[in-house]
């Protein structure tokens, strides 16, 4: 079971959805699992996410939490891949304090009852000493999950420890490299891991996913980096074979089940690589589908794994195109 702690409703953080519709109107009149109407709203928010990958590459763990704590409201995302299967589960309405907490040393990111999951950052956003997590989750067994408790019950726990920031990170985002170590239990199988991975966490007040964006995050035995794209400039880091290169512009088709990109360094480098879906999922988000990828590949020589996420990509220029 999950403990107490993991659960406990704060009297600060206890606001409905009809609570949270005085920000966002339309919220009162959803469901209780799906988007309040915060697609043009721009308030702060601040997201934190861990993801590490066991040695069989048909075994991957993510969770992502984004906070918004003016309106009180929590979306919890966490997905698992277990023998080539996805078990996903979201929800946009999960209630959440007023506090600010990006700014502060050794905080918790925290989902109340029903629902249990936390995580917790060591250190400030800035020198991340270790990241815990943990949660219980009933999940789906899909990879269209609706937001919502599945059918399957997932148990997790695990830590990661940073060994790396990226360089030329996006403003107000904190990307590590890292590893760490898991043990997830789900339909009566546990699988225990110890991984590389990535944790990144963010503030921020422009709307979330409205927006057109490709992000790719990818580690290697020694390295790795991150790369995203929009209608603005591309900004991204790679620390790949002992080169290390700020990202100018960052290209990829259309999402497949492989992935073929080009990455123009700063320094006037290109180096190429293409990936391979372990597993391909949506979110639903604001009536449309965010699209998550897990992947493996090789970029500029070196085997990497990793992640691969678009959303509304298709206003968006590809390779190849």
């Amino acid at each position: 079971m999950v403990t107490p702690a993991l659960i406990r409703p704060d009297r600060r953080a206890l606001l409905t959805a009809g609570g949270a519709s005085a920000l966002w109107p339309g919220a009162a009149a959803a469901s209780p699992y799906e988007d309040p109407d915060t697609k043009a709203i721009a308030t702060y928010s601040e997201s934190r996410m861990v993801m590490l990958a066991g040695g069989d590459p048909a075994t991957v763990f993510s969770m992502r939490f984004c906070r918004f704590p003016d309106a009180g409201v929590t979306w919890l995302w966490c997905h698992a891949l277990v023998a080539g299967r996805i078990y996903a589960f979201s929800h946009h309405r999960l209630p959440t304090t007023g506090d600010r907490l990006n700014g502060q040393t050794d905080s918790e990111f925290a989902a109340v009852a029903p629902f249990g999951a936390r995580m917790s950052r060591e250190g400030s956003a800035k020198d991340v000493r270790r990241a815990v997590f943990e949660a219980e989750l009933p999940v789906h067994r899909s990879n269209t999950a609706p937001h919502g408790p599945g059918a399957h019950r997932l148990k997790v726990r695990g830590h990661f420890t940073p060994a790396a920031a990226m360089t030329n990170q996006p403003l107000d985002r904190q990307e590590l490299l890292g590893g760490g170590r898991l043990t997830l239990e789900i339909d009566g199988r546990t699988i225990e891991f110890a991984s590389r991975g990535k944790f990144h966490e963010q503030a921020q007040w422009r709307p979330r996913f409205v927006d057109p964006f490709g992000y790719m995050g990818f580690w290697s035995a020694d390295g790795g980096g991150q790369a995203t794209r929009s209608l603005g400039p591309s900004t991204g880091a790679i620390q790949l074979g002992g080169r290390i290169g700020a990202v100018k512009t960052f290209q990829a088709n259309r999402p497949a089940d492989c992935r073929h990109l080009r990455l123009d360094l700063a320094d006037g480098q290109t180096v190429t690589g293409e990936m391979e879906a372990l597993a391909r999922y949506t979110i639903p988000v604001f009536g449309e589908r965010w699209r998550g990828s897990f992947v493996r590949g090789r970029i500029g020589g070196d085997e990497v794994r990793g992640v691969m996420n678009d959303g509304r990509n298709d206003k968006l220029p590809a390779l190849g195109e």
